[in-house]
């Protein structure tokens, strides 16, 4: 059994514009959830979401940050800064593809 499901990141990248950006939310929630539970963390995605939207964005630089060092427990990258730097100038959806290859990749293993 996987513990994490790999997605389709083309997919992703078209509901997202689709949706006009409601589903990269529920994408940035779901990588958070698939990552805790890999590290065997607590699964907060929904938090996650709605602390980013409550600070306009700012708590989705340091979860992006955040990000790089939790993925790094269990493939040894930490992308980390590039993820807050990328998200800082309003790329967020790179950081959520650069997060689900990342996922895929540890899937594939």
């Amino acid at each position: 059994m996987r513990v994490v499901k790999m997605r389709s990141i083309v997919t992703c990248i078209l509901l997202s514009i689709v949706t006009c950006g409601i589903y990269a939310l529920m994408w940035m929630a779901k990588l958070h959830n698939d990552v805790a539970r890999i590290n065997g963390e607590v699964e907060n995605g929904g938090t996650v979401v709605a602390l980013s939207l409550l600070t306009c964005g700012i708590y989705g630089v340091y979860w992006a940050y955040t990000m790089g060092e939790r993925i790094q427990r269990f493939s040894g990258k930490n992308d980390g800064l590039l993820y807050a730097i990328l998200t800082l100038f309003g790329l967020n959806i790179l950081t959520l593809c650069m997060v689900q290859n990342e996922l895929n990749r540890f899937s594939r293993a």
